[in-house]
């Protein structure tokens, strides 16, 4: 993946046709609450956001190092929209290095 925010597009068997977009960007400049808040500092964090080509839904994922029970760990932050619809889900990783 390429981080410059130009669109890729990629077909894929369940979702069809999507639009990929991936750049580094500073947690201010994130506009959703939930994808901003709670990283470990302020910085960059990876946001990527995928967009059907053949239907209406959008997912927006930020990526990062968060605390979690008191640990540093590996983070993804998920919105996914559909019409109306629209579900949150926090991915995380065990970071091992």
């Amino acid at each position: 993946m390429i981080l410059s925010f130009i669109g890729l597009l990629s077909g894929t068997l369940f979702a069809g046709l999507i639009c990929i977009f991936a750049r580094f960007v500073h947690q201010n400049e994130i506009d959703d609450d939930y994808l901003r808040e709670g990283w470990c500092r302020e910085g960059e964090l990876i946001e990527s956001t995928n967009e059907s080509v053949t239907d209406t839904w959008t997912v927006q994922q930020v990526w990062g190092f968060a605390e979690v029970d008191g640990q540093r760990r590996h983070v993804r932050k998920i919105v996914g929209k559909k019409g109306k619809q629209v579900e949150r889900v926090r991915l995380v990783y065990e970071w091992k290095a």
